[in-house]
């Protein structure tokens, strides 16, 4: 099975991989029969699992799986009464493969269907934002015939604004010819459901009377019949629609994800004194934003928002040093858009199994710098009925949820406690400082009595 089938699988079964390839959870040490998959009903092997599924989720596809312990063939299967497996697979069986067969059939159906679904909305989300990107290639274009009407001398910046007329020209043109092809091939009448092409195209093709579209005009001394804006469009409404906030523009996921952006910001109050990294900060607006990271949006980077803001509105700067790092100095909310307020979500959310089974004393929180890096450290887990596998699992919970790295690995100063009988202590790392948020979330895991490290003045958050 390829991976992509595999990921597919999961996402339709709402399982994990090693359940799917496995057929259930399995532990290490667990015994188990080896099959092809053409012959299922015919062991060949017997062995013992190398890894749990817990462990699979962390190492992935590589390294040993099973522990082989008896083929058929070997001098074990030679001393016993050597029958051969069936040809053939008993009745119940068979009827259960033919059933399976019939499940995978359904579920390529559903992933077609899945597909077809996915490039219907991409279209869609592309058609929303082709407008946004005329006005901006607009936007730059009138700059441009400013510094020419101005007839001064103009700087590097400026000159490098001239020197790419011709590009935003030709893209205007690029945008209008692909909007009118994305409109023509969903039909006659596609109507933009969000509205984001308001004023710039109604519909494809011509109205009822064989006329142009209401609100565009059919191009001249083209053969492409492309359909662009009505050159007698009202100039200062459209100067407003320039000047406008996108935030109609935007998707549900990127709103969502920039107001939880621009509360965190807000609520931190950045300064040269008191900076705030942007690693920390993004992390900060996921969580917010109930696990929405920057890279569900379409701007994908930090990079691509931060360009995105009105200039000015935010500033930043590096760390400097092999490992630099950038972070964010001022925030003026004035220049910045207007946005609502977002409530983070309970840390609970999308808690499963990675839960405390017993009391324990206080977990110790801790921030401490590796390599240049801030890192958050819990220590103590253990007591709380947390061993690897199930640290491993939380690790997997907490990264999906803050959208930073975790791992776990031996609790410092414990690295001899196997050699010497005494139990192996473990420490869970996470990127960035959060101790904060690994608090709430651990309350939310059965986790209740967690000790902070103290604030420092001026300190990074």
């Amino acid at each position: 099975m390829r991976p992509a089938d595999l990921e597919d699988l999961c996402i339709a079964e709402k399982k994990t991989w090693p359940e799917i390839v496995f057929q259930g959870t399995v532990a290490r040490g667990q015994i188990v029969c080896v099959a092809s998959a053409d012959r299922p009903w015919a062991p060949y092997a017997v062995g013992r699992m190398h890894r749990s599924s817990v462990e699979f989720l962390s190492t992935g596809f590589h390294g040993i799986a099973v522990e082989i312990m008896h083929t058929e063939g070997d001098a074990l299967w030679a001393m016993g009464s050597k029958t051969p497996a069936p040809s053939a697979p008993p009745a119940a069986l068979l009827a259960a493969m033919e059933e399976a067969r019939a499940a995978e059939a359904a579920r390529g159906v559903a992933q077609a269907a899945r597909a077809v679904e996915a490039a219907r909305a991409a279209v869609e989300a592309r058609i929303a934002d082709i407008p946004r990107l005329r006005r901006k290639a607009e936007k730059s274009l009138r700059q441009i015939a400013d510094l020419k009407g101005k007839g001064a001398a103009v700087d590097a910046a400026q000159a490098d604004k001239l020197s790419k007329e011709g590009s935003l020209v030709a893209e205007v043109d690029a945008l209008d010819r692909e909007l009118t092809k994305l409109l023509s091939e969903g039909g006659e009448g596609v109507v933009d459901p969000s509205g984001a092409t308001k004023g710039y195209i109604a519909e494809s093709g011509s109205d009822n009377n064989g006329g142009v579209a209401s609100g565009a005009s059919e191009s001249v001394g083209g053969e492409s019949g492309e359909i662009k804006v009505s050159e007698d469009a009202d100039a200062e409404g459209a100067a407003e629609t320039d000047e406008a906030d996108d935030s109609d523009l935007l998707s549900e996921t990127d709103a969502l994800f920039l107001s939880s952006l621009l509360a965190e910001l807000s609520l931190a109050c950045p300064s040269p004194n008191a900076p705030l990294l942007l690693s920390t900060l993004f992390g900060r607006a996921s969580l917010r934003a109930g696990g929405v990271g920057v890279k569900k949006t379409t701007w994908k980077t930090s990079a691509a928002i931060l360009e995105s803001l009105p200039e000015g509105a935010v500033a930043t700067r590096s760390t400097g040093g092999k490992a630099a790092a950038l972070e964010v100095v001022a925030f003026d909310r004035s220049l910045a858009p207007a946005f609502s307020t977002v409530a983070p979500d309970a840390p609970a959310a999308g808690v499963s199994a990675a839960t405390a089974t017993k009391k324990g004393p206080e977990v110790i929180i801790s921030e401490r710098m590796v390599k240049n890096h801030h890192v958050t450290f819990v220590d103590g887990l253990e007591a709380w009925g947390f061993e690897k596998d199930r640290l491993e699992l939380l690790a997997c919970e907490l990264r999906r949820l803050f959208g930073v790295s975790a791992a776990v690995g031996v609790r410092s100063g414990t690295e001899d406690n196997l050699s010497k009988g005494r139990k192996q202590l473990w420490s869970l790392k996470l990127g960035g400082q959060l101790s904060d948020e690994v608090k709430g979330a651990l309350a939310a895991r059965g986790v209740d009595k967690a000790k902070l490290p103290p604030k420092k003045k001026g300190k990074r958050r």
